[in-house]
C-alpha cells in the first residue's frame, strides 16, 4: 500500500497568491476554527442552561458536565486551528512545491520536486449514501512512487477547480472519477 502525506487536515486548499515566480495555497484553517468557535458557544449555552435547571432543582448535573466537556473540548480545538498555519507554494523557477506547517508547538517544512509528481487525483469519498451536488470528492497529488499527498476534500466542483489549476499550473494531467 502506498504512503499518504496528509497536507490538509479535511478542507480544500484555497489559492491566496499568484506571482510571476510563485503560486500559493493556504488551507483555510480559521473557517474551520469558526466551526469550533460555533460548537463550544453552543456547548456553553447548554451548560448554563442545564445549570439553571439544576440549581432550580428540575435538573440533573450530568447534562452540565456534558455540555461543559462539549464547550472545552471545542474550545481547544478552536484555538489550535487558529494559530495553525498550512501553505503550500509552487515556485515556477525552481519546479518545487515547498509546504509550510507551522502550529503552537513547532513548525515543519517539506519540498517537493514537481517532476516526481505524476498527476493530480480527484477521487469519490467512497460513501455510497451521498449522491448529486452534496458529494464529497478527495484530491491528492499522485508521486512517482505511488506515495498520494492528500490536499482535502470537498464538492465536485471546487475539487474541479483547485484540481484543475493545480494541473496547468504543474502541466501534469488530472485525473477524475466518472459523474453519475
Amino acid at each position: 500500500m502506498a504512503e499518504i502525506r496528509k497536507w490538509s487536515a479535511g478542507i480544500l486548499y484555497r489559492e491566496q497568491k499568484d506571482t510571476p515566480q510563485e503560486v500559493f495555497f493556504r488551507y483555510p484553517s480559521r473557517r474551520e476554527a469558526g466551526f469550533h468557535l460555533l460548537l463550544m458557544t453552543v456547548g456553553i449555552a447548554g451548560a448554563l442552561v442545564w445549570a439553571h435547571f439544576a440549581l432550580k432543582g428540575s435538573g440533573d448535573w450530568i447534562g452540565v458536565l456534558i455540555a461543559g466537556s462539549l464547550a472545552v473540548s471545542t474550545g481547544t480545538v478552536a484555538f489550535q486551528r487558529i494559530w495553525e498555519q498550512r501553505i503550500f507554494c509552487i515556485n515556477r523557477s525552481t519546479g518545487e512545491i515547498v509546504y509550510l506547517r507551522r502550529t503552537p508547538f513547532g513548525t515543519r517544512r517539506e519540498t517537493v520536486p514537481a517532476k516526481r509528481l505524476l498527476e493530480v487525483r480527484i477521487t469519490d469519498e467512497g460513501d455510497p449514501a451521498p449522491h448529486g451536488p452534496d458529494r464529497a470528492f478527495r484530491l491528492y497529488f499522485v508521486m512517482d512512487d505511488q506515495t498520494r499527498i492528500f490536499l482535502g476534500k470537498g464538492l465536485i466542483e471546487e475539487s474541479l477547480n483547485v484540481g484543475g489549476r493545480l494541473s496547468r499550473l504543474l502541466g501534469i494531467p488530472l485525473e477524475r472519477p466518472p459523474l453519475a
